[in-house]
């Protein structure tokens, strides 16, 4: 499993033209660790693994090796936003059934909210860095 997640962390900080430093700022994660787990001397946690595939947009699962899809070819997220609401105990009442356009419902009022924050006027919120 180690072969993998170094290949394969490499790979995709690589392929974002980002080095071990700015990967280690972005994360918090330091320099160090980053360089042993991408040459195979150290793991990393399964927090600090959620961490870097957030932040390479990739699964952890492919950071593992489970599975084999690259990561722009991922669902768009809303199974796992399904999930999540399940497992922070929102919606195990009984006969509570989400459907994924209630899903897109959720990301919708979400979205309103964040541009209500920040007084946006577009159609979607999109964070830039300015």
């Amino acid at each position: 499993m180690i072969y993998i997640i170094k290949h394969r962390l490499k790979f995709e900080r690589e392929k974002k033209g980002w080095s071990q430093k700015y990967l280690s700022e972005k994360t918090g994660i330091p320099s160090s660790n980053i360089s042993r787990y991408e040459s195979g001397k150290r793991q990393p946690d399964i927090y600090t693994l959620r961490k870097l595939a957030d932040l390479l947009e990739c699964t952890a699962d492919y950071l593992l090796g489970r599975t084999d899809n690259p990561p722009d070819s991922s669902p768009s997220g809303l199974e796992e936003i399904r999930d999540l609401l399940y497992r922070q105990s929102i919606l195990k009442h009984k006969n509570t059934i989400l459907e994924m356009d209630d899903i897109e419902d959720i990301i919708t009022f979400v979205e309103i909210i964040v541009r209500k924050k920040h007084n946006c006027s577009n159609t979607r919120y999109i964070a830039r860095a300015d």
